[in-house]
């Protein structure tokens, strides 16, 4: 079930004739993630600085320089852009692994 946006992107970046060159930013995923799937990490209880499910010190310092960043990405005209229109039933996506996890409805400048 976690593969299909991938599947898919995969397919329409086949379709677009895309190259090994080529480079992808999918979204706010190819930025570093803190392990929602840990079995520490619940919903709105911290964890201690450090934490194995967290981002790292470089890693946190990179996540913020690129969501910073993230309309330069967005707004350059040697981007293109892929928008994919398929709604994913994200109950089931979060079931199947086994937690379940709310999506993020912060703006990306609030992220975490």
């Amino acid at each position: 079930m976690l593969g299909l946006r991938l599947g898919a992107l995969v397919e329409d970046l086949s379709w677009m004739k895309a190259t090994d060159e080529d480079l992808i930013f999918f979204d706010y995923c190819s930025l570093f993630q803190n392990d929602h799937f840990h079995p520490d990490y619940e919903e709105g209880v911290p964890l201690p600085p450090g934490h194995e499910a967290l981002r790292t010190e470089t890693e946190e310092a990179l996540f913020q320089t690129a969501k910073r960043y993230m309309d330069v990405i967005f707004a350059s005209s040697m981007v293109k852009v892929l928008v994919m229109p398929e709604i994913y039933d994200i109950q089931k996506i979060m079931q199947s692994h086994g937690k379940l996890i709310r999506p993020l409805k912060q703006r990306y400048i609030e992220r975490g």
